[in-house]
């Protein structure tokens, strides 16, 4: 018996220590074949979650289009073209109340000259009136000539001051207002020109988005083919290792 045990050339130590070796490999192919069919589940996964983001890309960019279109739109009708009527009356009503302070300091300067005319004639007449006090006639004339020139000042160069005067204060006061309608239209006009400028650039991410996406995804799904065609040997693999595993 001491003869056969001499001549036995694994000790139990040793099988067991090759035991433990043996199992140790095997686990480590099992978890190297575990790992590499979950790197291919983790990368489908990826593959789905990057074509997923480029059809998000586009929603979300389309629906930044449709709002970006929808304020220009309703800038232009809202603010731009109600701004454009009102400058465009405001320039009417300066273009009015210029025609109306001409017609106005027209008349004054015709009634001016009238009430000159008569004043030169009461003068007159007054001077005449003087130098011959005795003279009746000429007393009657200067009260005559004086009616005449009240009369005239007052039932025609007073309302002609007051209409020149009236007009000029139109004159301004419709001109303020055309400044006014002007800054506004400016401003409007900003507005839309900023809000196309938006519009424009939201139209160009959707085509950038459509784009990429289109790129992308077709590059996605080849690599989920790709993935999906290595699927069954990393499985069968995976099912050796563990088979082996289970039998160690």
């Amino acid at each position: 018996l001491i003869k056969r045990l001499s001549l036995n050339p694994q000790t139990m130590a040793e099988k067991y220590a090759a035991a433990q070796k043996d199992l140790a490999g095997k686990q480590a192919t099992a978890t190297t074949a575990a790992a590499a069919r979950k790197a291919i589940t983790d990368n489908i996964a990826k593959a789905n979650t990057q074509i997923a983001a480029f059809n998000k890309a586009i929603i979300d960019n389309t629906k930044a289009a449709a709002t970006a279109k929808a304020t220009h739109t309703n800038l232009i009708t809202a603010k731009q073209k109600p701004a454009q009527t009102k400058a465009t009356a405001a320039v009417k009503a300066v273009t009015t109340a210029t025609t109306a302070k001409v017609a106005a300091a027209k008349a004054l300067t015709a009634t001016n000259a009238e009430v000159k005319k008569l004043t030169d004639t009461f003068a007159a007449a007054d001077k005449a009136a003087k130098a011959d006090a005795e003279n009746a006639d000429k007393k009657k004339a200067t009260t005559t000539a004086k009616a005449a020139l009240d009369k005239l000042i007052a039932e025609k160069q007073k309302p002609a001051q007051t209409k020149a005067t009236v007009a000029a204060k139109a004159l301004t006061t419709a001109q303020a207002a055309k400044t006014i309608a002007d800054k506004a239209l400016t401003n409007a006009n900003a507005e839309v020109a900023k809000a196309d400028a938006a519009r424009k650039a939201a139209g160009k991410a959707v085509t950038t988005a459509t784009a990429a996406a289109k790129t992308g995804k077709a590059a996605q799904t080849k690599n989920i083919a790709a993935y999906n065609k290595q699927a069954p040997a990393a499985q069968t693999k995976l099912n050796a290792a563990n088979a082996a595993l289970a039998a160690a």
